[in-house]
């Protein structure tokens, strides 16, 4: 999947939304200048509302 635009950054970051199916993903632009981005997924936010320390709600 290639998508060009003259700001990676902003591009990249407009590109979430469709990218959850995938680890990473990177952006390149050519313009008048070459830019480029590179972007890493999170994992899924733990359910129990952000508590990781393994204890469990009682």
């Amino acid at each position: 999947f290639v998508v060009m635009h003259n700001d990676a950054v902003v591009q990249g970051l407009s590109e979430i939304p469709r990218m959850q199916d995938v680890k990473s993903w990177g952006v390149l632009t050519i313009g008048t200048g070459l830019g480029n981005a590179h972007f890493i997924n999170k994992g899924e936010p733990p359910e129990d509302g952000g508590e990781r320390s393994g204890k469990k709600a009682a």
